[in-house]
């Protein structure tokens, strides 16, 4: 019998997949392992359980991050208007919050942002 796939090394297996940047997949490699030889799933099975537990953590840590970087209940700078009124013709509606009257085609003046034109 000629063996294609060669038995796995713990220490290339980890180095591997910490250059990859796969961390949540490294932390849960034993568990899972565990898990695997219990269940004994097909590969293609294995595979999608660490794929997905690895898009979950990711999409968490984004998510994370981004509540992070901005608070909620705060308003755009002026920067971000001006931006915002290039990408779209109605306003302050682009954010989702009605605040200003529907009637305003364009931004308030500067007085009202705050902002010095």
């Amino acid at each position: 019998m000629i063996r294609t796939i060669a038995p796995a090394d713990r220490a290339r297996v980890e180095q591997g997949l910490k250059r990859l940047k796969l961390r949540r997949i490294r932390e849960m490699l034993d568990a899972v392992s565990e898990l695997a030889l219990q269940e004994e799933p097909s590969y293609l099975d294995f595979l999608a359980y660490l794929v997905e537990a690895e898009v979950q953590a990711r999409e968490a840590t984004q998510r994370d991050k981004r509540l992070k970087a901005r608070p909620s209940g705060t308003w755009p700078r002026c920067s971000s208007w001006r931006r915002m009124s290039r990408l779209s013709s109605w306003g302050p509606r682009a954010w989702g919050k009605a605040t200003w009257p529907l009637a305003w085609a364009s931004k308030p003046s500067a007085g009202a942002t705050g902002c010095s034109s």
